[in-house]
Formats: C-alpha cells, structure tokens, sequence
C-alpha cells in the first residue's frame, strides 16, 4: 500500500452512506459526483461550497483516472464517517498512478496533484488484479 498523507484514521470502518455500483458509473462520471452532491445536501451543505466543490474534484478526477488510465472502474464507493468523507474507486490496472512533474503548457498531469493538495489522506493499495485509491476530505460532511 502507498499512502500519500495523513489523517486520524477512523476506529471502524466507514459506513456505507451511498453506493453506486461500478457497472453504472463506467460510462457516466456523472452519476459519482451525483452521489457526492445528495451526500452534501442531505448533510446540509451548499453545493457552491469550497468544501462541496473539493470532493466534487476528488471524485471526478478518480473516476476519470479509472477510465482513462485505469482499464476501467471496478469498485466506487462513498461512506461518511464523522465529518469526514470517504471515496473509494477501483480500477484494473496493477500499476501506480505516476507523476510528472507539471511545466507550462502540458495537456494533463495536472489532477493527482491536485487531489493530493484536497485530500487529507490518500492510499493508493495494489492488488494482483487492480488498484483500489481511497481518499478521505475531512470537513466534507
């Protein structure tokens, strides 16, 4: 497992709040920040936020990655726990996202720097087949 960042790790595992399965968001990154946007209403907070606007980032850039670099989504899930929220996505390749570093002009590269500038925590755990990435934004709920 890779972690990128630290924050107070919960005593139990997270709840599931809301779940999508994987067959319905593959096509749609959509339907994710849809999910993320009810947990936020639901929770009372505005979707015009900085807070809102956060894990709406978070969440489209890991299921873009997914499809994009990932050979496709196999895992989301979205739990709260606290004021915490917690993302999960899964994908099929056996690799490491890799950075670059980011120079004037560059299409791409951008997003898992920002995601690790949002997140309070981010792992990123390889499997024998995929990946699952989880990341955590306290104060998102």
């Amino acid at each position: 497992m890779i972690t990128l960042g630290t924050c107070p790790q919960p005593t139990a595992p997270p709840a599931p709040v809301a779940v999508r399965t994987a067959a319905r968001l593959s096509t749609h990154t959509g339907l994710a920040r849809r999910s993320v946007g009810e947990l936020h209403e639901r929770a009372g907070i505005d979707l015009g936020s900085v807070t809102a606007a956060d894990a709406l980032t978070v969440t489209t850039e890991f299921v873009t990655n997914a499809l994009r670099h990932g050979g496709g989504l196999t895992l989301s899930r979205i739990a709260v726990t606290g004021n915490a929220l917690h993302l999960s996505v899964g994908d099929a390749s056996t690799h490491a996202p890799v950075s670059h570093p980011i120079s004037v002009g560059q299409l791409g590269g951008y997003g898992r720097p920002l995601v690790e500038r949002l997140a309070e925590h981010l792992t990123i755990r390889l499997l024998p087949d995929g990946k699952t990435i989880r990341g955590s934004l306290l104060g998102a709920c």
